[in-house]
């Protein structure tokens, strides 16, 4: 085990590195020794709330030449996550990567290859992981209280007027589920334990009005690994508030976000709403980026495996081009992906 403070880098000084910061300051077992992005004015912007002696670096790789960083969290662009790990990895620094962790299968391979290679930890920012809602459903799932089950569904609703450039464009933004759906993808797999076997996707002609590239309207229809069926929906445009949902129903319970139904619990035919706190809002103050990077931490001090690891990240992603596949072929998608 590691006993000295982890040097940290984040690379990208926008939105998401707001998040991450703060989470990274409040670690004991980390230090913040660096920040970069190609504008300097970002860096001093994202440190100014912190009394901290970092380096500021507009140069990726004179970042990763700094003898102090044990650790990167690469908080840029869409489209520059998969290069960046592979160079990141690489030099040997551990890695956080905000999802996605790339924008095409060949992207994603190429990154997998370069972190086994290397054999630096790796955690993907999937953080509604550390929701408290949703870890109470993935042992409520655990415990067996819902029996087998036989739907599960997931949804990702979230339009923002003010999107930045790069997840207008389809180059450099891929598709809303990578923009965003993928959240709910994986909520649901990490409750669940369930895998896509199969989608048949389709995409609303919706989009271009907004400024956007590519169709913004996603909804699929899903097979499980068990057998089981579900639906995965996706916007990031329309006059709608967030929505994160996710649906599990089995032989002794059902779950509807914090509503529960459970037939140890007899009642008439109501559901009952746990009190903890769900994943309520796009904005990142707040997601749960503290339990995520106190995680990222602790894999790096001891060695374990994350649970969201570069890996896992990858079935999600999969997932994700299996979707935009099947949209765009007009025909179900069978997975994994070869």
């Amino acid at each position: 085990m590691r006993e000295s403070a982890i040097g940290v880098a984040i690379w990208g000084a926008g939105w998401v590195a707001s998040g991450h910061i703060k989470a990274f300051v409040a670690n004991p077992g980390c230090r913040v020794v660096a920040v970069g992005s190609l504008r300097e004015e970002s860096c001093r912007a994202l440190l100014a709330p912190y009394s901290l002696d970092a380096a500021i670096y507009t140069d990726f790789e004179r970042l990763l030449d700094d003898p102090g960083v044990d650790a990167v969290a690469i908080c840029t662009p869409n489209q520059l996550h998969a290069a960046e790990t592979v160079k990141a990895a690489g030099a040997g620094k551990h890695l956080l990567i905000e999802k996605p962790v790339a924008l095409s299968l060949e992207e994603l391979r190429a990154a997998q290859e370069a972190v086994r290679a290397s054999g630096v930890t790796t955690v993907a920012g999937f953080v509604v992981r550390w929701t408290p809602l949703i870890q109470s459903l993935k042992q409520i799932v655990a415990q067996d209280d819902l029996g087998r089950l036989f739907m599960a569904n997931a949804a990702y609703w979230s339009y923002r007027a003010n999107r930045p450039d790069f997840q207008r464009a389809r180059a450099t933004a891929g598709s809303p589920w990578l923009v965003g759906g993928a959240h709910a993808i994986d909520a649901i797999r990490y409750v669940s334990g369930l895998e896509v076997a199969e989608v048949s996707a389709f995409a609303a002609p919706v989009g271009a009005e907004y400024g956007y590239e590519y169709d913004c309207a996603h909804a699929a229809t899903v097979r499980w690994n068990n057998g089981a069926v579900g639906t995965f929906t996706t916007t990031i445009v329309g006059h709608t508030p967030y929505q994160f949902d996710l649906d599990l129903v089995g032989t002794r319970g059902a779950a509807r976000n914090k509503r529960l139904y459970l037939d140890r619990l007899p009642s008439e035919a109501e559901f009952f709403e746990l009190p903890v706190a769900g994943q309520d809002s796009s904005d990142v103050v707040q997601h749960a980026f503290g339990g995520e990077i106190d995680h990222f931490i602790d894999c790096i001090r001891t060695g374990r495996r994350s649970h969201v690891d570069l890996d896992e990240a990858a079935i999600d992603h999969e997932i994700c081009f299996a979707l935009d596949q099947s949209a765009r072929d007009h025909r179900p998608v069978s997975l994994p992906l070869a």
